[in-house]
């Protein structure tokens, strides 16, 4: 397995002759609003092109939808066919962006002989959380 992490919860994973691209995160720099009041977001560049980001991946996983995990820039860079996995409540809306191939984990899926389970988390504590809520 080869792991790249990109850019806050992007990560291209190569797993057992597969592609995932992890929450597809590719706003330019600092061309988003500030998540906290300070600085606009994103923080950092990306290290390679948004092309070579979307590069021969097989499959994307988005945890959530929440912008700083699924942006504009990346639902436009994605292919609209690519299998997408996602959280159930967000599969009408990941289809209304135009993705054909979406595909809720309810408690764990099976794709390409890889099994994914869904784990429960949530998007920090205090203020943080109530702002953000659970993923």
């Amino acid at each position: 397995m080869q792991l790249q992490l990109i850019r806050n919860a992007m990560m291209r994973i190569e797993y057992e002759g597969e592609t995932i691209l992890t929450d597809p995160y590719l706003a330019d720099r600092y061309s988003m609003p500030s998540y906290r009041g300070k600085s606009a977001n994103p923080l950092v560049d990306l290290p390679c092109s948004k092309e070579d980001v979307v590069k021969d991946i097989d499959m994307v996983l988005v945890s959530h939808i929440h912008s700083d995990h699924f942006d504009l820039s990346g639902q436009k860079q994605l292919p609209k066919d690519i299998p997408l996995f996602c959280q159930g409540e967000d599969k009408i809306e990941i289809e209304n962006m135009g993705f054909s191939s979406v595909k809720p984990i309810k408690n764990s899926s099976i794709w390409e002989e890889i099994t994914i389970i869904k784990t429960p988390s949530q998007h920090g504590t205090g203020d943080v959380l109530k702002e953000t809520g659970k993923p």
